[in-house]
């Protein structure tokens, strides 16, 4: 069958808060493709995202594409959650130097919700 399975897109919009020092929240666009492996339990991301509001600590605009990849691995997925740590490369604008793109390694954590799992689908029989 391959390593490979069919791929899923996503349009992700979020909120990004940083935890440095004097970075502000920003609004996320964000658009995903994820490319599940005959691997158990192991995705291949690529990522394309916007900061459309960002502003840099000089005045400026901070709103440049990013592109991110790499490797997502699910370590918890129950009914109600599910927990994935990601291992990604980020090709974005770099935040000091003279480089107008650079990249960065990030390790990234992501928990879920699954809100709809845990509603019940079952009808009571009454009207």
């Amino acid at each position: 069958m391959g390593l490979f399975r069919t791929p899923v897109f996503v349009l992700q919009p979020g909120i990004v808060k940083p935890f440095s020092t004097g970075a502000t929240t920003e609004i996320n666009a964000r658009v995903v493709t994820a490319l599940p492996t005959s691997i158990n339990r192991l995705t291949i991301v690529a990522i394309v995202q916007w900061l459309p509001f960002a502003d840099n600590a000089a005045g400026g605009k901070a709103n440049s594409v990013a592109f991110v990849y790499g490797p997502v691995v699910n370590l918890i997925n129950q009914k109600a959650f599910a927990f994935d740590i990601d291992g990604l490369f980020a090709y974005g604008p770099a935040a000091t130097g003279n480089s107008d793109y650079t990249h960065k390694f990030l390790v990234e954590v992501d928990f879920f919700l699954k809100i709809g799992n845990m509603m019940s689908a079952k009808g009571t029989g009454t009207a």
